[in-house]
């Protein structure tokens, strides 16, 4: 909202950014913002509720984006496959053939994967719980 309002050369009142809040309350972050833009681009005072609700996309999120598991060019894959290399060195000889191969690979990609996440700064904590191993 203080976009808009800067944009238009208004000021806002607490009160006006509490109706507009208490209104797009049930809308997504996704949503607004769309709309938010759209009104920048398209109006020519500052929006009111009914135009920015007519801006408002009927999708709640964005489309899936297909380039989102590729990452510099490579898929996201060949970065797993990399740390699980650093932790498990005989990863490449694990017997994909063999329900405890296919198990060993599984598991050593959770843990590989878990790790470049954590490499990334992101807290792990919350998945402590891992899948439970196939009896071998």
């Amino acid at each position: 909202m203080g976009k808009l309002a800067s944009h238009f050369g208004v000021g806002l009142e607490e009160d006006q950014v509490k109706i507009f809040t208490h209104a797009l309350r049930n809308n997504t972050t996704y949503q607004v913002d769309i709309a938010f833009d759209r009104c920048l681009n398209e109006c020519q005072f500052m929006p009111r509720l009914a135009d920015v609700h007519q801006r408002m996309p009927e999708m709640r999120w964005p489309p899936e984006n297909p380039g989102a598991f590729v990452l510099n060019g490579r898929p996201i894959l060949d970065l797993v496959r990399e740390v699980a290399r650093e932790i498990e060195p005989n990863y490449d000889k694990l017997d994909v053939d063999t329900p405890q191969g296919q198990d060993d690979i599984f598991h050593t990609c959770f843990r590989a994967n878990r790790l470049r996440y954590e490499r990334m700064g992101i807290d792990c904590s919350k998945w402590d719980k891992q899948p439970a191993r196939r009896a071998g």
